[in-house]
């Protein structure tokens, strides 16, 4: 955390990061009141853009019975409201209001009354800046009194925040970092005694002495000091603080960590063509390919793949191959296990061969050969070793057919068809779990130390609003459980891509528990996304309709938890797991406050739900995704993504929560910039910023009892959301920058937070204690470019020794890569002290971890 300000006359300067401004001209006149009027207006523009004939600000005023320039002002706002989706993304867009759910009430109103109450009683102007960082505005306000000497105080509102200093500080900390020529007339070593904002032709008329401001910068050279109060604990800090949330984006699931190498192995993806398959006709070799909706293996798996045979003789070979997920991942001296559904017409029998080869066919991995078709439906196996020696690739193929090269060919009348049904092949799994995740992604997660996994993810949830079909791209966990072959899968039209569901609910369930996670487990309450905005609210289900998604929710929970005599306890057991799995929390719904959500949300959707789930099992712990007033809220979930500069203003977000309200899971944050698509993982610049705002969930953890990064996982190169934590491709997997950031915090925290105070600036820093074994661990986070000395006094320990990890690089755009996946990871570094002080130089750009025996 920043130091507070100490208890003298003047407080002590707030560390500001470097910010390059853009200053607005001057505001326009206020516009006519009526904020209902105005919203309808910049819907009315929007509406009229989306549909190709976007209205003049006369026309728009016409409507409104309003000016010209009141129309123009209008599209004006609208505009800023559209590129601020672009920027962010639809599913940030309609979090900006949910970020203060929690803040206390009228927080907004009372800031701004509070900014024009001080400028008018100071007799200073009220300058608004945007502090632009990374695309994003962050809006901040200045107050300067006049004819200020330099010990007088100057305010600094931001938008969540007010901050007073002196006018020497502003001069050390704001003017030469927020406007362009104090900072380049600083650099010369002169500084203007006008804290003029360019571009504009008023001037701030707060005198900066040129003495006052040599005198901080001298100060600021001198090593501050840190101390760490290790005897008298602030409160407890929450068991389950730290967590991880998996959405199926970005291919997380399918084509990640659901360990299946086959794209479309059901056939279901499209109703016309076999997606992701292609035809095999080898040396003359002639078939053909189609789906096939007579020859069903199920009622559930409606359609076949049909292998239809124009010849295939001695020597040829026709079949069908499919690459797997943007390649299929082959490694020497590994195993393989296939497994399929077939049968054939015109008696014959087989065999099928199965093989791994390379894309061209011209190199052979690993074969197999089945036999035994008959004119029903029969689930074949085979095992596939490749050989050691050579390298991993994936440039391959699986191949099923008919192979008539070597040996006796078998006999094929023409115009015999093969008929294929979930056609799927596994490397080894996590555990040889079967239906099981790669090893090398859980082995990460498990690192992280997690101590809840919220799935099976957010807009995933609630599936994209369809006029023929409102919900039916939902996460139906009802047909995500039992083999495989009873799965239908669905469209991620979330995430514009096909899950087959193999990562189903029993799958997430049993990764919770492989990695000692308590389960956090989000349901469908009636809400759909809507990015279009074409639903008029038909994207709600109705109270009146409301009632079969709120038993759904109640089976799950029985699936998870329910006794031996349930029925979907039997249906659990059946799926391997008679036991109860760890009773899980849940989330009802997800960002409900976007996009009209909320009052239906308030009105009866969590209303209904939450008294259900109460009902029938009191111990589960609900979670609403946005403020509500119709019934109590035990934990609310926020969702926080912004730039690293704005995330680091977010560390003192909840020091001020009323402590007698909902616990806060802060479910998804992340720094990130707009859409980004083309960015895995993120720089250490933006991972420091979500280090910042940790020393704030921390602090605070008595209220804030879970947070989770988002999003988990990303496959290169395949991304719909850039920043996430972990990129992957189909052979391997690293941890980006905000992944050590997120280990360092998780295994490295006490159960109890300790004070912190300083003497200095520019540094965020928590601090807890294990009070088992008396190990204290302090986080310190340097966001500059620029190291900072800083002397630790351990008030209450004689430690002589710590032991520091850090995070760094000297350049804050450092990230890993697939070609470079340690660029940037902790270290260790060895501290010597005598009676629990001790000299560090915090590096640039860096988190660190001190760890001391009190």
């Amino acid at each position: 955390m920043p130091p507070a300000a100490v208890a003298e006359p003047e407080p002590e300067p707030v560390p500001l990061p470097r910010m390059d401004v853009v200053v607005p001209p001057d505001p326009d006149p206020a516009p006519p009141d009526g904020a209902d009027e105005n919203a309808a207006a910049r819907k009315a523009w929007r509406d009229s853009a989306a549909a190709g004939e976007p209205l003049t600000g006369k026309a728009l005023g016409d409507r409104f019975k309003r000016s010209e320039w009141w129309g123009r002002n209008r599209i004006k706002e609208a505009r800023r409201e559209l590129q601020a989706e672009q920027e962010t993304g639809d599913d940030v867009a309609g979090e900006t209001d949910q970020q203060d759910a929690r803040v206390p009430v009228g927080a907004g109103v009372e800031l701004e009354e509070e900014r024009r109450r001080r400028a008018s009683s100071r007799g200073g102007p009220l300058t608004r800046v945007n502090v632009n960082t990374a695309g994003h505005n962050l809006p901040m306000w200045i107050i300067c009194t006049r004819g200020a000497a330099a010990g007088r105080r100057v305010d600094v509102f931001t938008s969540a925040d007010m901050l007073t200093l002196t006018c020497a500080q502003v001069n050390a900390h704001l003017a030469c970092e927020l406007f362009p020529q104090r900072r380049r007339a600083r650099e010369k070593g002169t500084v203007p005694t006008r804290c003029a904002a360019p571009g504009r032709r008023r001037r701030c008329s707060c005198r900066i002495a040129d003495s006052a401001a040599t005198a901080a910068d001298a100060a600021a050279t001198d090593p501050q000091t840190l101390t760490v109060d290790t005897l008298s604990p602030a409160h407890a800090v929450s068991p389950t603080l730290y967590g991880l949330f998996f959405e199926e984006i970005n291919h997380a699931g399918v084509g990640g960590m659901y360990a299946e190498l086959i794209r479309n192995r059901a056939f279901m993806e499209s109703a016309t063509a076999p997606a992701w398959w292609a035809i095999v006709q080898d040396r003359g070799g002639s078939a053909t390919a189609s789906l096939d909706g007579e020859q069903a293996l199920n009622a559930v798996l409606t359609r076949s793949l049909r292998l239809r045979v124009n010849s295939v003789e001695s020597g040829q070979r026709v079949g069908i191959a499919n690459g797997g997920y943007f390649g299929l991942p082959v490694v020497p001296g590994r195993t393989y296990q296939a497994s399929f559904f077939a049968k054939a017409s015109n008696g014959f029998t087989g065999p099928l061969t199965v093989s791994i080869e390379d894309a061209g066919g011209r190199r052979v991995h690993s074969t197999a050969r089945v036999s035994g078709l008959t004119s029903t439906w029969q689930r074949f196996t085979a095992t596939l070793r490749v050989p050691p020696g050579g390298k991993p690739s994936t440039n391959n193929r699986f191949v099923i057919g008919i192979d008539q090269q070597g040996g006796k060919p078998s006999e094929v009348a023409p115009g015999t068809s093969v008929w294929l049904q979930v056609v799927s092949l596994f490397p080894p799994t996590y555990n040889d779990e079967p239906n099981g995740l790669r090893p090398d992604m859980v082995e990460k997660l498990k690192a992280l130390n997690p101590r809840f996994l919220r799935f099976p993810g957010g807009n995933y949830v609630q599936g994209l609003y369809d006029p023929s079909d409102p919900w039916g791209t939902r996460f139906d966990w009802k047909k995500s459980i039992g083999p495989i072959w009873t799965r239908p899968g669905h469209y991620n039209a979330s995430w514009s891509y096909w899950s087959d569901d193999g990562l189903g609910l029993y799958e997430y369930l049993r990764l919770a528990e492989d990695l000692d996670a308590t389960p956090v487990i989000g349901v469908f309450a009636g809400f759909s996304i809507d990015r279009q905005r074409i639903g008029n609210g038909r994207e709600i289900v109705p109270e009146a309709d409301l009632g079969p998604y709120v038993e759904d929710a109640l089976d799950l929970i029985e699936y998870v938890i329910g006794p031996v005599t349930s029925p979907w306890r039997a249906r659990r057991a059946a799926d391997g797991h008679p036991e109860p799995f760890a009773t899980p929390l849940i989330e009802i719904g997800n960002e409900d406050n976007a996009r009209g959500g909320s009052s239906s949300y308030n009105a009866y959707r969590y209303a209904r739900f939450h008294d259900a789930i109460k009902a029938a099992y009191p111990q589960i712990t609900t979670i609403a995704t946005t403020a509500v007033t119709s019934r109590p809220m035990e934990v609310l979930d926020e969702h926080l993504y912004s730039s690293p500069t704005s995330l680091a203003v977010q560390a003192h977000r909840y020091d001020t929560y009323d402590r007698n309200g909902p616990n806060i899971f802060v479910g998804e944050y992340a720094a990130r910039r707009g859409n980004s698509q083309d960015i895995s993982t993120g720089p250490l610049g933006y991972s420091l910023g979500e280090a910042a705002f940790m020393t704030g969930l921390e602090r605070n953890s008595d209220i804030v009892t879970m947070a989770s990064y988002a999003p988990l996982f990303s496959f290169v190169g395949q991304t719909q959301w850039g920043f996430n934590m972990i990129g992957f491709d189909p052979l391997t997997s690293y941890g980006g920058a905000s992944y050590y950031v997120q280990q360092m915090f998780a295994r490295n925290v006490g159960d109890q937070v300790l004070p912190v105070t300083s003497d200095g600036t520019g540094l965020f820093c928590s601090s807890t204690i294990q009070t088992a074994t008396g190990e204290v661990h302090t986080k310190i986070v340097n966001t500059g470019n620029s190291p900072q000395s800083v002397r630790l006094d351990f008030a209450g320990s004689r430690a002589s020794t710590a032991r520091v990890q850090v995070l760094s690089d000297p350049g804050p755009e450092a990230s890993n890569t697939l070609a470079d996946p340690t660029r940037v990871i902790p270290r260790i570094v060895d501290l010597r002290g005598s009676d629990g002080q001790f000299s560090y130089q915090v590096p640039a750009n860096s988190l660190s971890v001190v760890t001391i025996r009190r």
